[in-house]
C-alpha cells in the first residue's frame, strides 16, 4: 500500500521582465506544476508574451500543411534549435501558398476530368447506335429521347401504332439497353407515356450542342480522350510536385512545430499566472524531495532577481497526486484514471487492485486453454496498442496469468476436466465454489475497513478511526458470535446473549463514528460480501457453456466425417464466443467489485494528477 508522493507548495515572485527567463527555466526543469490563477482584486491574470500570437500563427499553418500533407507529427514535443519567426513565416506562407494552388488545379481538373469522362461515355453510346451527332442538334419541328430502357423488346412496333412519325433505333452496351427516339414535337407527351412504362432513364446530351459537335462521334472521341490523356497528365505532374515538397519539408516542417509547439505552451504560460502592472506571481507544487534542488536552480538562473517561498499544505489545498508505482503494479492506475484519482492523504489502492483484480479475473475465467488464448490475444495487442489503452492491455495479460493459474487448480482446460481438481469441482460443487467467493469478498471488504481504518487515524485520530470504520468489524464479529452460539460448529458455544451486546456496541459506535447514514447501511456490509457470489455465478456460467460445448460436438464426431467438420466447426465457433464473454464479464464484474464492494470501505478520491510544466504525459 502506497501513498501519493509528498509534494510541497511553492511560490515565486518576481519583475515582469523576467517572465519569459523563469518560464523557460521551469520548462527545463518539467517538475514544477503550475496551479492556474483565478482573477481577484488584488492580481489580475497574466498576459501571453508579445510573441504568442505570431508563434500561435505560424504553428497553425505548419498544422494545416502537415495535415495536407499526411505529415505525422510526434505526440512528445522536443524543443530543437532556435527559429528565427519571421524568416520562417515567410517559408511556410510561401509553401502553403504554392500547395494551395497546386491543389486548386488538381480540384478544378479532377471536375474537368469528370466532366470529360461522363461526356466521353455518352458519345461512346451514340456511336453504339450509328447514330450522326447532327442527330441531336435542337430543331424546329423534331424532338428526340436518348437514354436506358429496362425492356426494349418489341418497342419499335409499339411506337409504329402512333399518328404521325416515330422512329427509334435500340442497341446492348455494357449489359444495359440503349435507346433513341426521334419524333414530331407534339408527340413527345405520347411517346414518353410509352416509354416511361419501359423503365426509361434519359441521358444528358445537351453539351453537343453547347459544345457545337457535329459530325461522327468517333472523330469528337479521339479529340476528347486526348484532352482527358493530356489532363491526366498535368494533373500527375501536380501530385508529384506535392509528394517532392512532403519529401523536402518534412523534417524541417516536423522538427517546426515541435519547437513551436514548446515556445507556443511557454508564451502562453503567463495566462496561468497572477500579475500587476509591474511583477508576476506563480502558485505551484513540486515534489518535497526536489524542493532545495529547484528553488536553488531559480536562484541561480535568475541571479536572485526572485522571490522565492514554501508554504506548508493547508487545510483545503488541492494538492496534485504523483503516483509511484514500479512497472507491473503502473498499468493499474489505468483504473484508477477510468474512477477517480486518490486524495493527497489518502493510500494509493493501485497496488490493491494489481493484486486482486487478476484473482478474481481468474477466479471467474479460470480455464488454461481460455487463459493461454486471451494471453495470446493480449501479447498482440500490446504489440499494436500504444499509450493510455496500452496500460489496460498491459493489465490484462496479469487477468490471464491469473486465469491459467486458476485453470490449473480447477483442472480444466477448454471446458474439460483432465485430471482431479486442486482447488474444487466448479461444475459439480457449487456450494463449495459459493463458499469460497463469499469468503473472497468478506476477506476483501475488511481489507478496504483496514486501509479505511489507516486512512481515518492519519486525517483524524484514533478514536475516529476505531468508531468508523473498526465498529464494522466488530459488528461481523457479533453477527460470527450470534451464529455460533445457536450452532454446534464449537464444542464450547458461547452465551447467546454475547453475540447481541457485542452487536449493541458496535452499532452505538457506528451511530457514534457515521451518524444515521452508518445506520442505514448496516445491511449493505453483509449484502455487499454476498455480492461476491457473482464470483461463483459467472465461472460457472462460463464453464458450463464450455461443458454444453464440447457434448454437442462429442455428439457431432460420431456421425461420421460431416459429423467432424460439424463439430470442429461448433467448438471452434462455441469456444471463442464464450471466450468473447470472459473477457467482457469477469473484467467488468471485477471492477464492480472493487468500485462498489471495496472502494466505498475506504476510498473517497477526488485527486488531481501531478501535470508538470514542460512534461509529456508518458506511458508503458
Amino acid at each position: 500500500m502506497i501513498r501519493p508522493e509528498e509534494m510541497s507548495k511553492l511560490i515565486i515572485l518576481g519583475p515582469k521582465g523576467m517572465s519569459y527567463n523563469i518560464v523557460d527555466r521551469l520548462h527545463k526543469l518539467k517538475i514544477y506544476h503550475i496551479v492556474d490563477h483565478k482573477k481577484s482584486e488584488e492580481l489580475d491574470i497574466g498576459s501571453p508574451l508579445s510573441s504568442s500570437d505570431e508563434i500561435s500563427e505560424v504553428l497553425v499553418r505548419i498544422r494545416g500543411i502537415c495535415s495536407f500533407l499526411g505529415i505525422a507529427l510526434p505526440e512528445n514535443k522536443i524543443s530543437g534549435k532556435s527559429l528565427n519567426i519571421i524568416s520562417l513565416k515567410a517559408k511556410v506562407d510561401k509553401l502553403n501558398e504554392d500547395l494551395m494552388r497546386n491543389s486548386s488545379m488538381i480540384k478544378d481538373i479532377d471536375d474537368n476530368l469528370r466532366s470529360m469522362k461522363e461526356k466521353r461515355d455518352t458519345l461512346e453510346k451514340i456511336e453504339s447506335l450509328r447514330l450522326s451527332l447532327d442527330s441531336f442538334q435542337e430543331y424546329g419541328s423534331i424532338d428526340y429521347l436518348f437514354g436506358h430502357v429496362e425492356d426494349s423488346k418489341n418497342l419499335t412496333d409499339d411506337l409504329k401504332g402512333m399518328a404521325g412519325r416515330c422512329k427509334g433505333c435500340t442497341t446492348s452496351f455494357h449489359d444495359k439497353e440503349l435507346v433513341a427516339l426521334f419524333f414530331q414535337k407534339e408527340m413527345k407527351s405520347q411517346v414518353v407515356d410509352k416509354i416511361s412504362k419501359r423503365g426509361f432513364s434519359e441521358i444528358d446530351t445537351s453539351f453537343i450542342s453547347q459544345d457545337g459537335l457535329k459530325g461522327s462521334p468517333a472523330k469528337e472521341l479521339l479529340k476528347l480522350n486526348l484532352s482527358i490523356k493530356a489532363s491526366e497528365k498535368k494533373q500527375l505532374m501536380l501530385k508529384k510536385d506535392i509528394d517532392e515538397a512532403k519529401s523536402q519539408w518534412a523534417d524541417i516542417l516536423i522538427e517546426a512545430e515541435s519547437t513551436l509547439s514548446v515556445e507556443s505552451e511557454k508564451a502562453e504560460a503567463p495566462l496561468r499566472f497572477g500579475a500587476t502592472e509591474e511583477a508576476f506571481i506563480i502558485n505551484g507544487w513540486v515534489p518535497t524531495k526536489n524542493l532545495d534542488k529547484v528553488i536553488k536552480d531559480l536562484n541561480d538562473s535568475s541571479k536572485g532577481k526572485i522571490f522565492i517561498t514554501s508554504k506548508k499544505i493547508e487545510k483545503g489545498d488541492s494538492v496534485p497526486i504523483k503516483l509511484k508505482h514500479p512497472y507491473p503494479v503502473k498499468n493499474f492506475e489505468w483504473f484508477m484514471d477510468l474512477y477517480t484519482l486518490p486524495s493527497y492523504k489518502e493510500i494509493d489502492p493501485t497496488f490493491l487492485m494489481f493484486l486482486t483484480f487478476p484473482i478474481f479475473y481468474g477466479f471467474m475465467l479460470g480455464d488454461v486453454g481460455y487463459g493461454l488464448v486471451t494471453l495470446g490475444l493480449f501479447l498482440f495487442l500490446r504489440t499494436r496498442i500504444k499509450g493510455d489503452f496500452g496500460r489496460l492491455v498491459n493489465a490484462m495479460i496479469f487477468g490471464s496469468i491469473s486465469s491459467i493459474i486458476f485453470g490449473v487448480l480447477f483442472a480444466e482446460y477448454f471446458g474439460v476436466e483432465l485430471y482431479h481438481p486442486i482447488l474444487v469441482n466448479r461444475l459439480h460443487d457449487a456450494q463449495g465454489l459459493l463458499i469460497m467467493a463469499v469468503a473472497i469478498g468478506a476477506a476483501h471488504v475488511n481489507l478496504g475497513l483496514l486501509v479505511g481504518f489507516y486512512n481515518e487515524l492519519r486525517a483524524h485520530g484514533l478514536i475516529a478511526a476505531i468508531f468508523e470504520k473498526l465498529s464494522w468489524i466488530l459488528l461481523e464479529i457479533s453477527v460470527v458470535i450470534t451464529a455460533f452460539a445457536y450452532t454446534d460448529y464449537l464444542a464450547i458455544r458461547p452465551e447467546k446473549w454475547v453475540g447481541f451486546v457485542v452487536m449493541a456496541v458496535s452499532i452505538v459506535m457506528i451511530y457514534k463514528g457515521e451518524g444515521a447514514k452508518g445506520l442505514v447501511e448496516i445491511p449493505a456490509i453483509f449484502s455487499h460480501m454476498l455480492s461476491y457470489a457473482r464470483l461463483m455465478a459467472v465461472g460457472l456460467a462460463s464453464v458450463i457453456l464450455a461443458f454444453v460445448i464440447n457434448d454437442l460436438a462429442g455428439g457431432l464426431f460420431a456421425k461420421g466425417i460431416i459429423g467432424i467438420l460439424g463439430g470442429t466447426m461448433l467448438l471452434v465457433v462455441g469456444h471463442a464466443i464464450n471466450i468473447g464473454l470472459g473477457l467482457i464479464s469477469p473484467f467488468l464484474h471485477s471492477l464492480r467489485l472493487h468500485y462498489v464492494e471495496f472502494f466505498t470501505k475506504f476510498y473517497h478520491g477526488g485527486g488531481m494528477r501531478y501535470v508538470p510544466f514542460g512534461a509529456e504525459r508518458e506511458f508503458e
